[in-house]
């Protein structure tokens, strides 16, 4: 029986993709290339002199608005990519949910969903799916906060053992939930699974292979920015300009777990606890922080997949053909159609440094020879996101 044969599983229709990177800002304005004429929030940046740090957030949402990597489809298309690498898992897309006025009270919102967005995967379909050699059925799930833009979640069903491990970027550490959202993801994933035994992961957990490297401890933005507010005091500043404030990629952060998840599953303590997060180690030493690591995993994930090349355009024409219950039509072009040089270039030339509210200054993390460098795989991009 071949990979796609299973025609239940293929997973329903998306609704429009959306921006997926969590904000408590009214700051989350599409900031995009500099090529427009400058609003109240880039005029504020420019006369408190964080231009580069405006330029180095316009380089972030340059790549996801280029390759639309946030999108179902394009998530789709990677979580089917890693399972031709990992032979154990078995691929079942990904999912947008609906806004709705009860995304903060889990039960009544998972109740809210159609059929559409909830049809449970039944004992049948898994057992075909454990007759044809799978361990695990990996996915992700995406909540929709209309203008506020959503956030994503990572889902790794263990068929042997009915247990679903979800990675949840905002939990907090040490187990603590102070995120809004991981009783959202945790109901969904009962309800879509059958399953009773579910954990929780956060960024107090890592594979070995971080080592005291933290996973993204917050969803961005840690400070509210008002653009028509004259002065802010010193902490104001900084939370503004934080590194946490500058990382917007959870749905790097669950497509990295369930990569690492799977890499490190021969041992079964792949996942380890790590230290307290600690800010002030950040001051002598950045590239400890979980920004650094993401912006490599994306970087590397692009050039990887071939992701600027637009001959690749015929390869996931093909895959959006083989699933269209995946795709809407929003999703067929491999590369924005409206992308121009100027941008690609932009993003090449500013998303190579994160911005260290410490010193004031860009650090690079992408050299020039990594510019050139070949990914031969999944294993190969994670091993680069943490050899700096």
């Amino acid at each position: 029986m071949s990979r796609r044969s299973i025609k239940k599983i293929r997973y329903l229709s998306p609704i429009s993709p959306s921006p997926m990177y969590k904000t408590t800002s009214p700051y989350d304005v599409p900031r995009l290339y500099n090529e427009r004429s400058p609003d109240k929030s880039d005029k504020w940046f420019i006369e408190n002199k964080l231009e580069n740090l405006l330029k180095v957030e316009d380089a972030a949402e340059a790549i996801k608005n280029i390759t639309n990597i946030d999108s179902v489809c394009k998530i789709s298309y990677i979580l089917d990519k890693i399972t031709h690498e990992f032979k154990i898992a078995y691929s079942i897309g990904a999912v947008i949910l609906p806004d709705s006025d009860f995304i903060d009270e889990p039960i009544k919102y998972i109740d809210t969903l159609t059929a559409e967005d909830l049809t449970p995967l039944t004992s049948v379909e898994k057992n075909i799916i454990k007759q044809q050699g799978y361990r695990y059925i990996i996915f992700m799930v995406g909540l929709e906060f209309g203008e506020f833009g959503g956030h994503w979640g990572g889902y790794v069903y263990d068929v042997l053992n009915n247990k679903l491990n979800i990675f949840e970027s905002m939990q907090s550490m040490q187990g603590e939930n102070v995120s809004a959202y991981t009783k959202t993801f945790a109901e969904y994933g009962k309800r879509f699974f059958g399953v009773k035994k579910i954990l929780i992961q956060g960024p107090d957990v890592s594979p070995r292979i971080r080592g005291n490297k933290p996973r993204q401890p917050t969803g961005g933005f840690l400070g509210f920015f008002t653009p028509s507010k004259k002065k802010y005091n010193k902490e104001e500043l900084l939370l503004i300009q934080e590194l946490n404030s500058q990382h917007h990629f959870c749905y790097m952060e669950a497509l990295l777990f369930i990569i690492e998840f799977l890499m490190f599953i021969e041992n079964e303590r792949h996942l380890t606890p790590l230290r307290k997060f600690n800010e002030t180690e950040y001051k002598s030493n950045v590239t400890t922080h979980p920004l650094y690591v993401i912006k490599r995993f994306l970087f590397a994930l692009v050039k990887y997949l071939d992701m600027l090349d637009y001959r690749e355009q015929k390869n996931y024409t093909k895959f959006i053909k083989n699933h269209s219950d995946w795709c809407s039509i929003d999703d067929a072009n491999w590369i924005n159609p409206e992308t121009t040089k100027k941008q690609i270039n932009f993003y090449f030339k500013y998303f190579k440094y994160v911005w260290d509210p410490y010193t004031k200054s860009l650090n690079k993390i992408i050299r020039s020879e990594d510019l050139t460098r070949k990914f031969l795989s999944f294993q190969d991009i994670v091993k680069f996101a943490y050899s700096l």
